[in-house]
């Protein structure tokens, strides 16, 4: 069913209308009616004062409510006001709450401990996925649905008028493409095209026109179903090219590139390998340029040939501990790197590599990286400059701070009729912590703004902040100071704990 979609919480403050499944909403409606009853269900929550006022909701409709009085529309509730609405029976209004009943919206947290969790129990290798994500997830499955059905329309007009013209005109106007542009708020249909790369639109056309007219399955249809491959139900840009062997590039940028792989001594392994450079393709992977590909594809050729002049004419499943060892202990840090990546992707697709092959690849590299020149000690008179340096800049910012906590012990809550001193930032900041600059001090400040229109208080605050808390210079100054007095390096610094002072 069609979802509208207010420009106050859109990407891009586009309003738009995007769709949801009748199966979500039947589940967000039993998780409204079940769990967050029983979360909600004797518990009284008003937002933090770092949030702002709280919005009592009153006589809520499907446009908006009374907010405090006053009738507000929800199309025009930014997320920070809606964390800040309250029932009148004294909870969030918020749909997902936390178990007591506060608010819940740190999705990014979920995503990243549930993406940890499946590292640890299940897949080593799963990435750390964003909340981002299902934006991506939910153009690709509507694309594949859009398509589908377009070039299924398409397929049968063409069966039942026998003329192509009928299908060339409704490919013409309606393009799923411009769909799916306006489901995601894009601004052009060429940032929407980055999808479609993803998509084996040639699979989709012939599954469409052969379960509309019954038309067989032809040799070209079959050699274009390498076009993107799936894996587990996603769908990846670079497809294998068996004969010659090459692998196609879809980059993000919409650009494509081939990298040929023919003519080497071993096809078996080249397979493989090509397998695994396709499998590391962006988004799975980090291969996503022209430069990057040619990079691995040299590194591929080395190591089939390699290999060969070795003896070794098995394919990446034949691969042993000791013939990767002796590959990678005659080469360098990047080409173990790179082969390393190649094999992991084959691994990935196929899972056909030995066990213990699989365990170690999991480890670190055998060749360390080595810097391309060594490090020099200082001479005593760097040592003397470097801490002359560190101990100015100790000492000036040591004087700043001793000098805001003289203004914070003469300084008052700030409010709206009073003026906004250095005193009173200082003695907020020292309360609070070093707080961002906050839109609600802000809102708190305009008295004072408008009575003096020289006054920055975002630029007295960072100043104020400044001389309160050390900034990184600062830190790093100490740190290199205590290093210089104690004798105990970075690293030693770093695991350093209170009883071991």
């Amino acid at each position: 069913m069609l979802f509208p979609l207010s420009h106050a919480i859109t990407k891009g403050q586009k309003a738009r209308t995007s769709w949801i499944s009748y199966e979500a909403l039947a589940e967000v409606h039993q998780y409204i009616e079940l769990d967050r009853a029983a979360s909600t269900e004797g518990f009284r929550w008003r937002p933090p004062s770092k949030l702002g006022v709280p919005l009592i909701v009153e006589q809520p409709d499907w446009e908006g409510a009374f907010l405090n009085g006053e009738r507000r529309s929800w199309r025009k509730l930014r997320p920070a006001e809606r964390l800040r609405l309250v029932t009148p029976e004294g909870g969030s209004a918020l749909v997902g709450l936390q178990s007591s009943g506060k608010p819940f919206v740190d999705w990014a947290t979920v995503f990243r401990r549930t993406s940890a969790r499946i590292r640890e129990r299940f897949e080593p290798r799963f990435p750390t996925v964003a909340p981002h994500r299902l934006r991506h997830s939910m153009a690709m499955a509507t694309l594949e649905w859009l398509v589908t059905g377009y070039y299924q329309r398409a397929a049968a007009l063409a069966a039942g008028s026998g003329d192509d013209a009928a299908m060339a005109l409704y490919l013409t106007r309606n393009d799923p493409m411009l769909i799916l542009r306006d489901l995601l708020g894009h601004q052009s249909v060429p940032s929407t095209e980055l999808y479609i790369a993803r998509l084996d639109v040639t699979r989709i056309y012939r599954d469409a026109n052969k379960d509309t007219t019954g038309a067989p399955d032809t040799g070209a249809s079959r050699r274009s179903r390498g076009r993107v491959r799936r894996r587990g139900g996603r769908l990846m840009p670079a497809y294998v090219i068996d004969e010659p062997l090459a692998v196609h590039f879809v980059f993000p940028n919409g650009r494509e590139w081939t990298c040929a792989l023919d003519d080497l001594p071993n096809p078996g392994l080249a397979l493989d390998l090509a397998r695994g450079l396709a499998a590391n393709a962006h988004p799975e992977g980090g291969i996503g340029a022209k430069n990057t590909v040619k990079t691995y594809g040299v590194a591929l050729r080395k190591m089939v040939r390699a290999l060969s002049e070795a003896g070794f004419t098995g394919t990446a499943s034949d691969l042993t501990r000791a013939t990767l060892v002796r590959y990678w202990m005659a080469g360098t840090h990047t080409a173990e790197r790179e082969t390393r990546m190649l094999l992991k992707g084959f691994d990935r697709v196929k899972g056909a590599l030995r066990p213990e092959v699989r365990a170690y690849l999991l480890g670190n590299q055998i060749q360390a990286y080595r810097s391309r020149g060594s490090y020099q000690a200082y001479t005593d008179g760097e040592w003397d400059r470097l801490e002359a340096g560190c101990r100015a800049v100790v000492d000036d910012s040591w004087g700043r701070h001793r000098r805001a906590q003289a203004l914070a012990a003469r300084g008052a809550e700030p409010s709206a009729d009073a003026e906004h001193s250095p005193q009173d930032i200082a003695w907020l900041l020292l309360r609070d912590g070093p707080f961002p600059d906050r839109p609600g001090y802000r809102a708190q400040a305009q008295a004072r703004s408008a009575r003096s229109p020289q006054w920055d208080l975002r630029r007295a605050v960072r100043q104020m902040r400044s001389d309160l808390f050390p900034h990184p210079v600062v830190q790093v100054a100490y740190s290199v100071l205590f290093g210089m007095y104690c004798g105990v390096v970075p690293d030693g610094i770093d695991d350093l704990k209170l009883d071991g002072l």
